[in-house]
């Protein structure tokens, strides 16, 4: 087998040189990419892809596990007997396995006398787990600002984000759970709550043309969930045109889901609350990197969030590493890595792409014309504008703010009561406060740079 590196050779030949023949251990595949003999990216793909074939789905980096999803059950992969197996040893004596590194991090804590945290890419969660001194697990918590700054780092994401609820990319359904609720709902819960029409009826559901899920029985799913939640009997007349109107609605909408969500964070910590706080683990679990045929608003607030991390990943891991080993004598050879500090310079300075997006979002008369202008005058954006200053505008008014405030339904009022009105005031020149139109990604502006 041959590894072609670089650009593929034009017909006629000429680059022969850059053809060579396969090292051994790329052929046979390893289980640590650490001891690849040739560390790029060919040799990475083509491990990776020899261990897929044979249900090898976990391959370790070192301390870094590479997990590749199988699209299928893979028996005896997690039963009790594989957590056995792998609480009884240590990081490297059995195959890489998501067991092996929770053992590895259990043990860290009475190793090290300290809290451990691991970092995982995929949804989008920060939950600790509390120990006590015997070891057990006695509590958890899950982190909401957490979860809330991801939700506006991953607004309007693919899979994750309050806008979500109110549209989706096309071939992509809306949260799995408003299915689930139709279709597992009991006939009088469905007249209770003016949900006896199909998916296909309802805007928010069917306006992707995704409604159903192959993966999934939303009847089972409902099995697992018997909370529902609707706002009803409240009227606010204000003149609004249509599309003022739609994007009220909208902004209803997500508020609903936002505080929904917060509620039943608040829920599930009261339940899971431990009587000790000795040492935890710490679990954040975010999407990882997002690149599409048409890249959008969604992808570029997802992978802004992985930006951030990645930039969190190469100071500990290669920097900080760096120097430990130098503190020590450690003989090692220097790692190329990328520097991601330039990229997060253009989307988080003064005029990077979040100011400017912001600021054209706040222009009565701005549009997405108006903004591909300013960016491609400023940077090179392989992001389609299309939308975005749409989907970056908070039309969330107060007028609906103080409605629900003063909504007769208790649950709805104890979601609002303690909201803030919307609207920021900032200092202008003359030193008197001015009124700022707040946006979605502007609570992102100004976050502290280590994550949660």
């Amino acid at each position: 087998m041959i590894i072609i590196t670089g650009a593929v050779p034009a017909a006629g030949g000429g680059d022969r040189e850059r053809v060579h023949a396969m090292h051994p251990s790329s052929i046979e595949g390893v289980e640590d990419m650490s001891c690849l003999a040739e560390l790029h990216e060919a040799a990475i793909m083509h491990n990776l892809h020899q261990r897929y074939r044979k249900d090898s789905i976990y391959t370790n980096i070192g301390s870094i596990l590479a997990a590749v999803n199988p699209y299928k059950q893979i028996p005896g992969m997690y039963d009790p007997d594989r957590v056995e197996l792998y609480s009884k040893h240590h990081l490297g004596e059995l195959p890489p396995h998501i067991f092996a590194i929770a053992n590895e991090c259990y043990r860290c804590i009475w190793k090290r006398h300290d809290s451990q945290c691991v970092l995982i890419s995929r949804f989008g969660k920060f939950i600790q787990l509390h120990f006590s001194e015997g070891g057990n697990i006695q509590g958890g918590c899950v982190f909401d600002c957490i979860l809330l700054l991801l939700l506006n780092l991953q607004s309007l994401g693919g899979g994750g984000a309050l806008n979500r609820v109110v549209r989706q990319n096309p071939g992509e359904r809306n949260y799995h759970i408003f299915y689930a609720l139709l279709a597992g709902a009991t006939k009088e819960h469905k007249e209770q709550y003016f949900l006896g029409d199909p998916p296909e009826s309802f805007h928010y559901l069917s306006q992707s043309g995704c409604l159903k899920d192959k993966s999934l029985n939303d009847k089972e799913l409902f099995n697992s969930v018997m909370r529902s939640i609707i706002l009803r009997g409240e009227e606010i007349c204000s003149p609004l045109t249509i599309e003022q109107a739609v994007d009220s609605r909208d902004s209803v909408a997500m508020a609903l889901y936002a505080q929904c969500f917060s509620w039943i964070i608040l829920k599930i910590n009261q339940k899971i609350k431990g009587k000790e706080n000795f040492k935890s683990i710490g679990i954040l679990d975010i999407f990882g990197f997002e690149n599409f045929a048409v890249n959008r608003f969604e992808q570029f607030n997802i992978n802004y969030a992985n930006e951030k991390l990645q930039e969190y990943f190469n100071k500990h891991i290669f920097s900080l590493e760096q120097l430990e080993y130098n503190r020590e004598g450690v003989q090692w050879d220097a790692i190329d890595w990328m520097d991601n500090a330039e990229c997060l310079d253009l989307i988080e300075k003064k005029l990077g792409m979040l100011a400017l997006v912001n600021e054209e979002s706040r222009f009565p008369k701005g549009t997405d014309f108006t903004l591909l202008e300013k960016l491609h005058s400023r940077h090179a954006v392989l992001y389609d504008v299309r939308g975005i200053l749409e989907k970056n505008r908070d039309t969330f008014r107060d007028d609906i703010l103080n409605m629900l405030k003063d909504s007769r339904l208790d649950f709805i009022y104890d979601l609002f009561e303690k909201v803030g009105s919307r609207n920021n005031e900032d200092t202008a020149e003359d030193g008197h406060p001015t009124r700022r139109k707040p946006t979605v990604s502007s609570p992102v502006q100004g976050q502290d740079d280590t994550p949660g």
